[in-house]
């Protein structure tokens, strides 16, 4: 899953989520830190 998540920030140019922060260590949570790391623009569509 983690190569799936590389691949995906590879060749991302904007990333749209529904990230709580709770979910830190999952999946989404990886991607999310990924984009973040790329500096791609993140849309979190989670409504704290």
């Amino acid at each position: 899953m983690k190569l799936r998540n590389a691949r995906l920030i590879e060749s991302a140019d904007l990333c749209y989520c529904y990230f709580n922060e709770n979910q830190f260590r999952s999946g989404t949570g990886q991607t999310v830190r990924m984009a973040e790391k790329k500096g791609i623009e993140i849309f979190n569509l989670y409504n704290k």
